[in-house]
């Protein structure tokens, strides 16, 4: 856990009360969330500032790279969201080249855009993606980091796969010192 300060703050009696049931959780829990919430805000608005070419994010951009250079190793943030279908392509053609599932919300995940997630990675997954090609990510603290642990629970992928997409296959792409890690060894790809 991080280190923690203790703080005393003076705020109106009735915003704390609104703010609590509006979290459901105790004081310090209700501050640390609105804290996040300013921090995401802004973390928003700087990378909102630094908007590029669309163009330039599609997926099959990444194609060329990746033969040309086969001795790098490639990520494609957000499984290319909003062209998943393109990615998985990229994905399955080159082995240099992985994806991660960061980014793929603002806040929490929505009932009916999780079902849709679940559905893309399942795809992906059945597709001929690798499970050692995708990497668990969050984008927090523009994501919620809870939403993202129900969704990777929830999805319906054995527990070996479900431990190589949280850790295993970051471990292996980044070399990381395994030792330091709580997995011990794993899958390499």
């Amino acid at each position: 856990m991080r280190a923690a300060r203790k703080i005393t703050i003076e705020v109106p009696a009735d915003l704390l009360e609104k703010a609590q049931r509006e979290s459901g959780t105790g004081i310090t829990g209700t501050v640390r969330a609105g804290l996040e919430l300013v921090a995401a805000s802004h973390a928003y608005a700087r990378l909102r500032s630094l908007r590029g070419k669309v163009k330039f994010s599609h997926p099959l951009e990444m194609d060329e790279v990746a033969v040309d250079h086969r001795n790098v190793n490639f990520v494609i943030c957000h499984m290319g969201n909003p062209w998943i279908r393109d990615c998985m392509e990229v994905v399955y053609k080159n082995a240099n080249v992985y994806t991660d599932m960061s980014g793929l919300t603002l806040g929490e995940f929505e009932d009916r855009f999780e079902v849709f997630l679940r559905k893309q990675v399942s795809e992906m997954l059945s597709y001929g993606v690798e499970p050692d090609a995708l990497l668990y990510g969050t984008d927090w603290p523009i994501s919620s980091m809870e939403s993202y642990l129900d969704f990777m629970k929830e999805l319906a992928i054995p527990q070996k796969e479900r431990r190589m997409i949280m850790a295993e296959n970051a471990l292996e792409l980044y070399g990381l010192d395994r030792g330091n890690s709580l997995i011990g060894n794993g899958a390499r790809r």
